[in-house]
């Protein structure tokens, strides 16, 4: 495999074995096996020394090449079946031993937790001035809502005393007119 680059040491060294290409992992290939086995089953329906009897009850009434002869091809025959199926599966199972390869090397490495770590601690700095600037913006905009409130109130008290004292001078002028017209209306 080439270079992936710096990302993982581990990944780094990944090569590929010559077990790579092979898959002997019969519960996963069971699919395939069992179709295969099916049209065994009905070939060799009996046990298997009666195979072997008939086998040998054929080569009795055949003759010894023949039987050899057969016996040769049908072992020529299953190995060119088993090595077309190798061949035909080889590309899934060099992805998925590789893939699982490269998924222990990760995890033997920590490669997540690191790199998890890693992003969690530069986005925080990126974010950091972000959240400052938020922050000193809010605090500004919280001010300066409580400096509109102090002067609102401020004005509001300095309204309504100056209501009382105009209140208490409206009160005076009027005594002072009903005095005035008290006095004249005297004269």
């Amino acid at each position: 495999i080439a270079s992936i680059g710096t990302i993982s040491n581990a990944l780094d060294t990944a090569q590929l074995e010559l077990s790579d290409f092979i898959d002997l992992d019969l519960g996963r290939n069971w699919g395939t096996l069992t179709s295969l086995s099916a049209s065994l089953g009905l070939f060799a329906s009996k046990s298997v020394a009666a195979n072997a009897f008939s086998l040998l009850r054929l080569s009795s009434s055949v003759g010894t090449t023949t039987a050899r002869r057969m016996v040769a091809t049908a072992a020529v025959l299953i190995g060119a079946g088993s090595v077309f199926y190798i061949v035909s599966d080889m590309d899934a199972t060099v992805r998925r031993k590789l893939a699982q390869r490269v998924a222990l090397m990760l995890d033997a490495e920590g490669f997540v937790e690191h790199h998890a770590e890693r992003l969690t601690t530069e986005a925080s700095r990126a974010i950091r001035p972000f959240a400052w600037h938020l922050q000193h913006n809010f605090q500004r905009m919280v001010e300066a809502e409580e400096h509109k409130r102090a002067d609102h109130l401020h004005r509001r008290r300095a309204a309504q005393d100056s209501q009382i004292y105009f209140d208490e001078l409206r009160a005076k002028a009027q005594e002072l007119a009903l005095a005035v017209q008290s006095i004249t209306a005297d004269l």
